[in-house]
């Protein structure tokens, strides 16, 4: 889960966005967690690398305008759940 990819990065929480002063934002991939599907039929037809990126390149754009921070730059580090 999340929670526990969050509590394991101390450094990142702690050290690298405060210095950098940066927002740290962790976003879950779909059909993890509680982002589940409605349907189950085709479950896994929009579960790629490709897709994941996509909606992590759209909900840092929509963070960024949410918090007028459009000309900000992104520093992304990936992560695994096992």
């Amino acid at each position: 889960p999340i929670e526990a990819f969050y509590e394991s990065n101390g450094f990142m929480r702690s050290v690298l966005a405060p210095s950098l002063g940066g927002l740290l934002v962790f976003g879950e991939a779909r059909y993890y967690g509680q982002s589940q599907p409605q349907n189950n039929s085709g479950k896994f037809d929009f579960l790629s690398t490709e897709q994941i990126l996509a909606d992590y390149a759209s909900l840092l754009t929509g963070l960024k305008l949410q918090l007028n921070a459009t000309n900000c730059p992104v520093v992304s580090f990936g992560g695994s759940y096992g």
